[in-house]
């Protein structure tokens, strides 16, 4: 719901007209609802997600780059937003200047923020970075957690691997 609701709040700011995603990744789910509408524009620092975006969509217009330091003119855009990435940021005052730059005047820009000083949002983003960075050892916990419920005889029980967010309503902000 959470996704849906940002997705809610962007279409409920702009009918038509020109959108950045700042870190873009697969586009999905942001830019592939989004595009249907309006002209969607792409920044991502890695090439491998750029790519895939342009193959999933090529109606969308993704680029490899910084958030710190957007290939775009002033007042370029209606809505610039970023979801699920600020944390990825290393300097996010900076990557903020740069939305507000190249976001038209009386323009929107919305993004969340996530504290990874939250105990869940580090535990969860731990989960993530140790997913990628040791995909074996992802895939035999995996495989553990399926023995276990086979020895158990039970197909109830669930350990979540994957990240864990904490929805709310972004209306509730803008308000």
């Amino acid at each position: 719901m959470y996704d849906k609701n940002l997705i809610a709040l962007v279409q409920e700011k702009i009918n038509a007209g020109k959108l950045l995603d700042v870190a873009i990744g697969t586009g999905y789910p942001f830019a592939s609802t989004l595009r249907q509408t309006n002209k969607i524009y792409g920044i991502d620092i890695s090439a491998n997600l750029v790519e895939k975006c342009s193959r999933l969509y090529p109606d969308v217009i993704s680029v490899v780059g910084d958030s710190e330091d957007l290939p775009y003119q002033d007042s370029f855009f209606d809505v610039v937003y970023s979801f699920h990435s600020t944390w990825y940021f290393p300097n996010l005052i900076k990557a903020i200047s740069e939305m507000v730059r190249v976001t038209k005047t009386n323009g929107f820009i919305v993004f969340d923020i996530q504290n990874s000083e939250n105990k869940t949002n580090f535990k969860s983003h731990t989960k993530r970075v140790v997913k990628y960075k040791f995909r074996f050892f992802y895939y035999l916990l995996h495989f553990a957690k399926q023995f276990v419920k086979l020895l158990l005889g039970r197909t109830d029980v669930s350990w979540p691997i994957s990240l864990h967010e904490i929805p709310t309503n972004p209306k509730i902000l803008t308000s």
